[in-house]
């Protein structure tokens, strides 16, 4: 099974945020000296922190919403799929192009119309 548009690039963004979340938390949990009694969420960094692990945890959420409303509705159509055409467009544009003769054009269209 081939991934859908949706669902590639709602992993591919909530790879980015946790990335992103890890690389800040890390830093400011390595750049904010302890503070007695009260954490690393007390200080000006830690609130940053916070507040991008709040906006990571929102973004999965609202992202599984998305991916169960994409996996419900059916609409999954594979990356680089054309959506499906119809025959006789296909027999038009043979003619069109010279391909097939007007006795076998029409002789098509009245098969496909059974």
């Amino acid at each position: 099974m081939r991934l859908s548009r949706a669902v590639l690039y709602t992993a591919i963004g909530l790879v980015a945020l946790l990335v992103i979340a890890i690389i800040v938390t890390t830093i400011v949990a390595a750049t904010t000296p302890p503070q007695p009694f009260f954490g690393i969420h007390h200080t000006p960094g830690g609130f940053l922190v916070m507040a991008i692990w709040m906006v990571f945890f929102w973004a999965v959420v609202i992202g599984g919403v998305v991916l169960l409303v994409v996996w419900i509705s059916g609409q999954r159509q594979p990356l680089g799929a054309a959506p499906p055409e119809d025959v006789r467009e296909i027999v038009r544009r043979r003619y069109a192009r010279g391909e097939i003769s007007r006795e076998e054009y029409e002789r098509l269209l009245h098969d496909l119309e059974r």
